[in-house]
């Protein structure tokens, strides 16, 4: 049995993995070449170019999936700009609670007679 790599026929981006028998026929959107880099390493986004496998840099992978959706079930990452407003409006209530406080002694001590 080895491991053969798929790729699709038109864009040539990987799509999966697969074992076959050692004297089976490659299919022909298929190669027994590991997508990975020549370090070892994995590839973003990995790419058949009729002899090896090319991939995406970091930077270039994360700007081409940057508008993407999140897979059901996972968080994202940083606050929404809802969660970040909402946190703003929380601020600025609690600030101005503070201040209708403070209001409130100066109010009770000019009432009470000081000169607070």
């Amino acid at each position: 049995m080895k491991a053969i790599y798929f790729y699709d026929p038109k864009t040539k981006i990987f799509t999966s993995v697969d074992l076959i028998a050692d004297d089976e026929e490659m299919p022909a959107n298929a190669t027994d070449i590991q997508p990975i880099a020549e370090d070892g390493t994995g590839l973003y986004d990995p790419k058949w170019d009729g002899k090896k496998w090319v991939g995406l840099t970091a930077d270039e992978y994360e700007d081409v999936h940057k508008d993407d959706p999140l897979p059901d079930g996972e968080i994202p990452v940083g606050p929404s700009d809802i969660e970040q407003a909402l946190t703003s409006l929380g601020k600025q209530y609690a600030d101005t609670e503070e201040e209708i406080k403070q209001l409130q002694k100066v109010i009770t001590a000019i009432a009470m007679g000081g000169n607070e």
